[in-house]
Parts: C-alpha cells; sequence; structure tokens
C-alpha cells in the first residue's frame, strides 16, 4: 500500500491532502478485502504485470511504475503493509525533506548473519544461498534487522531506492518467504543505497515495531509506560 502527501503547489480536484492506493494483481480472489477498502476511501489499481511474482516483492515494482508517472505531484510518501500498520495521526507534518525513515525488525534481530538466529539465518541462505564472505561480513558488523513493510519520507528519495529494488530483485527467488526483506537488507548493509539519505526510527515518538503498549481506556489510546504515544505503530498489542 502507498500513501502519498500531495505538493501544495498541485491543486487537483477531489485530492485534497493525500492519496492511499493498494495495488492488487489482477488475477487476485480478494474481492472481501478490496470492498473493505473503497468503502474506506483507498484507490485500488489492479496490475498486470508481475502475476506470477509475491505480493510482497511486486509491490515494489508497481510502487516504481507509479511513482516514476506521477512524482511530480507528491513530495512525501508511505509505503506500508496493508494490515497490522495504525497509524493515529499525520505522521506526514514528522517527515523531513531528502530523508527516509526505516524501522528495526521485531525482537533481538541484531544478530542478523549470526549462526544462533535461526529464522535470519534461513531467510538468508535460501535468498541467497550459503555465500561465507557476506555471512563473516554480517557477522562481522552485526546490523539490526530491517523491517522492509514501512518506509516513509521524500518521494524522490523513494523513487532512487525503489529504482535500486527493481534492479536487483530476483524475480525467480520471489515466491521464497522473507526474500523481499533480506533483499533490503543486503543492498543497505553492502552498501547500495548509501547515496539516499536513510535514518533509523529504532522506536521513537514518531513509529515504532511492536512496543511494549499499555492500554489507557479514558481515551482510548495506546501508550508507552511515559504515556507519550506514537504516531504510526507496526505489529503491536497492548499489554493490558
Amino acid at each position: 500500500m502507498l500513501l502519498m502527501k500531495i505538493r501544495s503547489t498541485f491543486k487537483i480536484k477531489f485530492w485534497l491532502f493525500s492519496i492511499i492506493i493498494c495495488f492488487i494483481p489482477s488475477n487476485s480472489k480478494i474481492n472481501l478485502v478490496i470492498q473493505v477498502l473503497q468503502k474506506n476511501n483507498v484507490s485500488i489499481i489492479k496490475e498486470t504485470d508481475f502475476l506470477n511474482v509475491s505480493l510482497v516483492s511486486s509491490r515494489f515494482l508497481y510502487e516504481f511504475k507509479y511513482l516514476k508517472k506521477y512524482i511530480k505531484y507528491f513530495d512525501r510518501v508511505i509505503h506500508a503493509d496493508i494490515t497490522d500498520i495504525f497509524f493515529f495521526s499525520d505522521v506526514f507534518k514528522t517527515l523531513k525533506p531528502n530523508e527516509l525513515i526505516i524501522n528495526k525488525e521485531c525482537g533481538n534481530n541484531s544478530l542478523f548473519g549470526h549462526k544462533e538466529n535461526f529464522l535470519l539465518n534461513y531467510w538468508f541462505n535460501i535468498s541467497f544461498g550459503y555465500n561465507k564472505t557476506l555471512l563473516n561480513f554480517l557477522q562481522r558488523i552485526n546490523p539490526i534487522m530491517i523491517n522492509a513493510g514501512l518506509i516513509m519520507g521524500d518521494s524522490k528519495e523513494y523513487l532512487k531506492l525503489l529504482d535500486i529494488m527493481k534492479k536487483n530483485l530476483n524475480l525467480t527467488k520471489t515466491s521464497v518467504y522473507g526474500y523481499d526483506q533480506m533483499l533490503f537488507n543486503m543492498l543497505f548493509y553492502t552498501g547500495k543505497f548509501d547515496n539516499i539519505n536513510i535514518n533509523f526510527d529504532l522506536c521513537t515518538q514518531r513509529s515504532c515495531f511492536m512496543p511494549n503498549l499499555t492500554f489507557r481506556s479514558e481515551d482510548n489510546m495506546l501508550s508507552f509506560k511515559t504515556g507519550c504515544s506514537p504516531v504510526v505503530i507496526h505489529k503491536s498489542y497492548p499489554s493490558n
């Protein structure tokens, strides 16, 4: 799903502040989901390309094609998973020009590439095969695992990122669960995104992946123990 903030210099009828688009393959059979999205003013674009590519990978290709055509209309964008990201306010107001924001994966995933982290090691091997040189590099730098389901920021910076993803996607691997995220991490940590201004939100007032939150019944809000509430939450459940 792509959320886009329209540039203030453009006045487009019916587009007041932003537009939300969900890209769905034309052979998709999720009619009920489509109906729910349309009732909530989400525009649906049915794509006829890459029908045999997993949607978690093809979404980057669909977004690239759309943004390349309409980039002049949008100054900020949000790439988001469709069912587990919650917006509590206008996060566009927190995004600086010429910057992209990414989040870490949930749990203790700073061990990316280490043998004891079975899941991430498994994702790595099925995505890229056993690459001892690359694996040793990752073990040495001990990076934080990036989640590829939420990317926010400048539209031109994001279009540059999409172009790099498009050029590096191995379409024979896209059916592998986790491949899109593993590829994103490989490109980030091997310097392919170095010309893009990308910053981490590890867990901040703006955004957080699976934070430990408390439900406040007096105002129906989820918040940290400090009382602050993130603007965007990805995969979170209240502790009480």
